[in-house]
């Protein structure tokens, strides 16, 4: 199970991480309050069904469960992160961390729980991807 935690709106930019998921045909659940109602309902909605599911917004201790259960986290933001509490979270719990570089807090940038490709590389994303889970068997 893949998973793309944060608030859902344009920036964060979930709607990458989904054409990741469907381009390598696996489930993904988006986690996150909706901040931009017209995005979620005009972009979003109608991707969610079939590998694509969405959580809502959750607690903190049903993020942990999520971790637990997650084999990688998408960062597919568009914005230059400035923190990105989540991805901690996740790196934390040994869940590995795929994504953009401005999605990632350059100070975790060399961990090696994560993955980093230029911003926008959706290609190179899904490639890394793939070259992990080859690695890993899956």
């Amino acid at each position: 199970m893949w998973h793309t935690p944060g608030r859902i709106y344009n920036e964060k930019n979930p709607l990458d991480a989904i054409k990741v998921a469907k381009k390598i045909n696996k489930p993904l659940t988006i986690v996150g309050p909706v901040l931009d109602k017209i995005y979620f309902k005009s972009i979003i909605e109608s991707e969610i069904g079939g590998l694509i599911s969405y959580a809502g917004h959750i607690t903190s201790s049903s993020l942990d469960d999520i971790y637990s259960r997650s084999e990688i986290i998408l960062a597919t933001a568009l914005w230059d992160e400035p923190f990105g509490l989540v991805y901690v979270e996740a790196m934390r719990s040994g869940v590995k961390v795929f994504g953009y570089e401005n999605a990632i807090l350059e100070t975790l940038q060399f961990a090696p729980e994560k993955t980093i490709v230029q911003k926008g590389n959706m290609k190179q994303l899904v490639e890394k991807i793939i070259q992990f889970s080859d690695l890993i068997g899956d």
